[in-house]
């Protein structure tokens, strides 16, 4: 039977240790040649199927990986999941403060809408929702305010001063929203030295999908979760336009 995959995919598949970046474009094969590079690490290279973690941006890819998976090694289980997931594993497992209720939509609203009223006087459904969408940006950015975009309505400073009612509010209720979820995660990792080894003990061989669209959070967590081998396995999924904006991959 002729190998069913190209050259470069195959490179891909039989990569064992150290990091690999594979720039591909759409079509490229991306959910067989991540599931096959599971099953190759767990056939070839004996590396036990629990100590490999792959993360998706969605539920839908990671369900479909792990069912494509499982149609070939179905006594196997390696850890598929979204970042968000994986993150709230690592705080339900390792965190004995972080909440565990997500905070509804109405609620987060209502707080959100205290807090402009307080630091903007202004509570229209315009600037709730650019406030929503810029709080959003400044929990993924790491909480920077340099690299806020400039708005003639809210400043980088009105952004920070209503993160803090908010996180506040997260706090004292018991919520936790997927965004500050992150940062959680990151501070948690930051601030424990055993915590990070555990995890990086217990999945030695990480491969991300889609790595060109995660957020300096997940990237620094990603950095501080990769083991001395640093073997990370990134698929990068590159159009025309994307490439032309970016001016190529940039990766230390």
């Amino acid at each position: 039977m002729a190998n069913q995959f190209t050259q470069a995919q195959e490179r891909a598949i039989d990569h064992f240790k150290g990091p690999a970046l594979v720039l591909a474009g759409p079509g490229s094969g991306k959910t067989l040649v991540i599931t096959e590079r599971v099953c190759r690490l767990i056939a070839a290279h004996q590396v036990p199927a629990s100590q490999i973690l792959v993360i998706t941006f969605t539920k839908a890819t990671a369900v479909q990986m792990e069912e494509r998976f499982l149609l070939k090694m179905p006594q196997e289980h390696p850890w598929f999941g979204t970042f968000h997931s994986f993150f709230y594993f690592i705080l339900r497992t390792y965190s004995r403060t972080f909440p565990r209720t997500l905070i509804p939509a109405n609620v987060k609203q209502s707080v959100l809408r205290s807090a402009c009223k307080s630091v903007l006087q202004d509570t229209s459904q315009g600037i709730l929702d650019a406030v929503d969408q810029l709080l959003g940006l400044y929990i993924n950015l790491g909480l920077d305010l340099q690299k806020l975009p400039v708005s003639d309505e809210i400043s980088p400073k009105d952004v920070e001063a209503i993160y803090r009612i908010y996180a506040d509010v997260l706090k004292q209720e018991g919520y936790f929203d997927f965004d500050d979820l992150q940062i959680s995660c990151l501070n948690l990792l930051r601030g424990n030295l055993e915590i990070r080894k555990r995890i990086v003990r217990a999945f030695p061989f990480i491969l991300v999908d889609e790595c060109q669209d995660m957020n300096p959070v997940q990237y620094e967590i990603l950095k501080l979760l990769t083991g001395p081998e640093k073997s990370v396995f990134f698929w990068w999924e590159m159009t025309i336009s994307r490439y032309i904006a970016s001016a190529g991959p940039r990766f230390p």
